[in-house]
């Protein structure tokens, strides 16, 4: 049971990290559109 619970909550360290992930990535994309 309470692992159940335990994955369905995602730690926000994990969002931050998605979230840098991505900026990244966009911030990659839109550098290459450039040249």
């Amino acid at each position: 049971m309470g692992f159940i619970k335990k994955t369905q909550k995602t730690p926000k360290e994990e969002i931050q990290i998605a979230k840098d992930r991505r900026k990244d990535f966009i911030e990659r994309v839109m550098r290459d559109e450039n040249i």
